[in-house]
């Protein structure tokens, strides 16, 4: 009796393992995409900050944040500005919030298909090589029913741009590392550099993760000259484009780079609400399931393979740490490393079935396994107890600013406090309704900025505004600005705050309605649209507090 050959004999198994990844890619993205429709207008008030850059753009200003006003790295994504732009264009038909979500959605799924063809183009075994399907049918639940993965694909921020450009990023590095030579260092360059503007703090990435690939996983023969001609070439690429920026905008970094430093945000209240170390964590849990199949699948032999991903993801995870992460929902700064992780194991997975021998020795296996259970019944205690020892030593609460050693109204009570959201919906009804050449100074700024594209905003937090960024906030530097209309700023800007209500200058210019719109509303009592703008207010006054007479809201400085 003649055997089969092994690859007829195979055959069967096969077409049925394409069949179940069919349905497993096909089920995921269908049911990522109609939980996508369902999901809300995204309520991240960042993500309408970069649509204001958008609008001036489309209108000829440039990167601009006010109209005709200077050019200003006041988005932290250049490519994610230049993305929008692209779809702004050629969907004009769509809201701001859509066309944010369509966008991150987009990005998203393009994370999945590049962290796929990734996966089968490194992969080395004659399983895994090219097997996009069976890579398809493992990823694609893994990935798209992920809660966290599927809220950052819905935000319209640039985190799942970043995660795309990441994990493209990887894939090339490791095409040009296995090649061995130096024809793939070109496109290295250009995808790093291409993954630095999606987001500048993968820049650790981009500098080592090509580096030691070509020092781990690429043959011996020529390393050092690769290395030396990728971090020439790479280096090269970043100065130029860090004197372009310093010549174009007079910053060679994105101003939320100096602003959102710990040594900047001194006397800032809400450094306890942005737990860098709760993200971190949350991240970390998030990525278990990929973390308990590297501990398994490890070993000294092809512990190697995991030295370019390991050493610039925990030099990239410290630097989280040196910034406040503001407006960090659900790990948002930490989220773009998600590929290097994915792709790691991948590459152990591939490396235990390279010799066709999918077994595993009993007795370290069961350690291992040991090991993964134990680190998943820690997490929670691990992470709670993490967490609050860092809020104890780094986040010391500030007490808040209390506004009535400042003012007096008639008022006999408060006026009822509106949910953050809506309290910035109303702001940005205001300031569509604002006359032509009015300035509106807010710290709240997305929304609000992307509703009323023609006003100028003054931004007092310097995210806008590189004389904030670079010197703070002084109230007579403010002053001078002669916003027409201020939102007070949110009781967390703590000096801020307190500088404006202890100047003598600000209560002599300005109309204060206390608790309007939760923090408080102040017109320029000399602004030629003075009248004009207070009755906008008195109609939005009307609308939001029926029945509460307005005037017993005007404040009155106290001696």
């Amino acid at each position: 009796m003649i055997d089969e050959p092994s690859s007829i004999r195979r055959a069967p198994f096969r077409r049925l393992a394409q069949l179940v990844a069919v349905v497993s890619i096909a089920a995921s993205v269908a049911l990522f995409w109609r939980d996508l429709q369902q999901t809300p207008d995204t309520r991240f008030d960042d993500a309408y900050m970069v649509m204001r850059y958008v609008h001036n753009a489309l209108a000829g200003h440039g990167l601009a944040w006010n109209p005709g006003g200077p050019q200003v790295l006041g988005t932290t994504s250049v490519l994610h500005f230049g993305a929008l732009s692209a779809a702004r264009t050629a969907l004009p038909e769509l809201a701001d919030a859509e066309v944010l979500k369509l966008f991150s959605a987009v990005a998203g799924l393009l994370t999945v298909f590049l962290i796929i063809v990734g996966c089968a183009r490194a992969a080395r075994s004659e399983l895994l090589r090219g097997a996009y399907l069976v890579w398809g049918g493992i990823l694609c639940p893994l990935l798209l029913f992920n809660g966290m993965f599927r809220y950052h694909c819905a935000t319209g921020m640039d985190t799942t741009l970043s995660m795309a450009c990441n994990a493209l990023l990887i894939g090339t590095a490791l095409r040009m590392a296995q090649s061995g030579g130096v024809r793939w260092i070109a496109p290295t360059v250009i995808v790093g550099y291409i993954a630095y503007l999606a987001r500048p703090d993968s820049g650790i990435y981009v500098a080592l993760f090509p580096a030691l690939s070509i020092l781990s996983i690429g043959p011996p023969e020529g390393r050092a000259r690769r290395i030396i001609t990728f971090w020439v070439a790479m280096g090269g690429v970043l100065i130029a484009d860090a004197l372009a920026k310093w010549v174009i905008f007079g910053d060679p970094f994105p101003l939320s780079f100096y602003m959102k430093t710990h040594a900047f945000k001194q006397g800032y209240a809400g450094l306890p609400d942005w737990n860098t170390a709760s993200y971190f964590m949350r991240f970390m849990g998030n990525l278990l399931p990929f973390i308990g199949a590297g501990i398994i699948l490890g070993n000294a032999r092809n512990s190697r393979l995991l030295v370019p991903f390991v050493i610039p993801f925990a030099l990239t995870m410290a630097y989280c740490f040196t910034t406040v992460q503001v407006m960090g929902f659900r790990a948002r700064f930490f989220f773009p490393s998600l590929p290097f992780v994915v792709m790691a194991v991948a590459l152990l997975l591939d490396d235990q079935t390279s010799n066709g021998e999918y077994t595993f020795p009993v007795y370290p296996t069961l350690a291992r396994v040991t090991l993964t259970l134990l680190l998943v019944a820690g997490m929670p205690l691990g992470a709670y107890t993490f967490t609050t020892r860092y809020a104890e030593r780094f986040l010391k609460p500030i007490p808040p600013v209390d506004t009535t050693r400042y003012f007096t109204a008639q008022a006999q009570a408060p006026l009822r406090t509106l949910e953050w959201w809506d309290s910035i919906v109303e702001a940005a009804e205001i300031a569509g309704k604002l006359p032509a050449e009015s300035s509106f100074a807010l710290t709240e700024l997305g929304l609000v900025g992307a509703s009323a594209p023609d006003v100028t905003i003054i931004d007092p937090t310097g995210l806008h505004d590189s004389h904030f960024a670079h010197h703070g906030f002084t109230a007579d530097e403010f002053l001078n600005r002669k916003p027409d209309l201020i939102w007070m700023p949110h009781p967390h800007y703590i000096s801020m705050l307190q500088s404006l209500l202890e100047s003598q200058r600000f209560w002599d210019e300005y109309e204060v309605y206390a608790e309007m719109l939760n923090f408080g509303m102040a017109v320029r009592k000399q602004s030629p649209r003075y009248v004009q703008i207070t009755g906008i207010l008195q109609a939005a006054w009307a609308e939001t507090y029926e029945g509460i007479p307005m005037r017993d809201f005007i404040a009155t400085r106290k001696r």
